[in-house]
């Protein structure tokens, strides 16, 4: 009886991660709608972002990329650092200016790269699908935790 009980919450469970992947990737379970529609929050299309998402997070991704990446802007990065290590906080703005002038430059032009917008948008979107399915997977892993706990608390 009890491994039947666990065995049905974890049925389940496995129909529910189906549901919620096929959500998460921007479809609907047509063969099992009720599930589907048993959900309070529906995922939003793949390509929607808030504007605090598009106008923060995804430029803050995009700055930290182009800092980071040798395609971009990492060297002009290294060669300003190196600059600034060389001389104290108020000499730096004037000795290393030649290097920040092209560091600043650098940037501007990856901020507006299309290409690299696109990388860090598609990236930010899947590190928000993935949040959005752990989330779910814990949810519905504690729901059943809160079924057997009640269940076996009926029992004694």
């Amino acid at each position: 009886m009890q491994v039947s009980f666990k065995l049905s919450y974890y049925n389940e469970y496995k129909s529910y991660l189906s549901v919620m992947t096929a959500n998460s990737e921007g479809s609907t379970d047509s063969a099992n709608p009720e599930a589907a529609s048993s959900n309070s929050v529906e995922t939003p299309p793949k390509e929607v972002l808030l504007n605090a998402e598009k106008d923060m997070l995804i430029n803050e991704l995009v700055n930290t990329k182009a800092k980071e990446d040798p395609r971009y802007c990492n060297n002009k990065f290294i060669d300003m650092m190196k600059c600034q290590q060389n001389y104290n906080f108020i000499s730096q703005l004037w000795k290393c200016d030649p290097e920040i002038k092209q560091f600043k430059l650098c940037m501007q032009r990856a901020f507006y790269n299309t290409e690299l917008r696109d990388e860090c948008k598609a990236e930010y979107l899947q590190r928000k699908r993935n949040a959005i399915k752990r989330v779910r997977e814990l949810e519905l892993e504690n729901e059943i935790r809160r079924k057997v706990m009640a269940e076996w608390l009926k029992k004694n």
